[in-house]
């Protein structure tokens, strides 16, 4: 026998569970997060009404400085302010619609708006023509790529034949293509 111990290497063993948390910690966890996230949004409410507070006051104390003519300039001023986001959130609201409808006059998806940039109807219809033209060019290129590349491996029960390649149809070389098509269908009728 040796003087020297070898340590024991124990291994954990089916019964022994990990560090992982309980679905009940979870649940605890989640809460307490959702009770931090209200808190948080209460928070921020509080402090959008109180600095929507300290401007009153500010536009109060500007006022009690003022003289009327000069109430009535801030008056206007602050009122074609208001009027002119307005008659910026219409223009971006129509701007929306019209997008939508362009979109639906080309029969193209709505999820295609956000790629669809312009400023009068025109610069939309042309942007979606665009967009339009691209990416059935991308659809084809891929899909004569993949009939090219594609071989298909057989379903269960069928023979083991792979799908035939056209190397010429992406190339637009219909000639190749036209020979491959008679080829195949020379097999087939014998």
């Amino acid at each position: 026998m040796s003087d020297v111990e070898t340590p024991q290497v124990q291994e954990a063993g089916p019964e022994e569970k990990k560090n992982e948390p309980s679905i009940k910690d979870l649940m605890v966890q989640m809460d307490s997060l959702k009770q931090a996230q209200s808190g948080s949004d209460r928070k921020v409410k509080e402090l959008s009404d109180a600095l929507t507070n300290a401007n009153m006051e500010n536009e109060t104390l500007k006022k009690e400085q003022m003289n009327d003519k000069e109430i009535a300039k801030f008056e206007l001023e602050k009122r074609e302010r208001a009027l002119t986001e307005k008659d910026a959130l219409i223009k971006a609201k129509e701007l929306a619609i019209e997008r939508t409808s362009v979109l639906t006059e080309m029969e193209m998806p709505q999820t295609f708006a956000k790629y669809i940039r312009g400023s009068t109807r025109e610069e939309l219809i042309t942007n979606a023509t665009e967009l339009k033209t691209d990416f059935a060019a991308e659809v084809a290129k891929a899909a004569n790529a993949n009939l090219v590349n594609n071989t298909t491996t057989p379903k269960v029960g069928e023979p083991n034949k792979a799908a035939p390649k056209f190397e010429s149809m992406a190339d637009g070389n219909s000639e190749a293509f036209e020979t491959r098509i008679n080829e195949l269908s020379e097999k087939d009728s014998a």
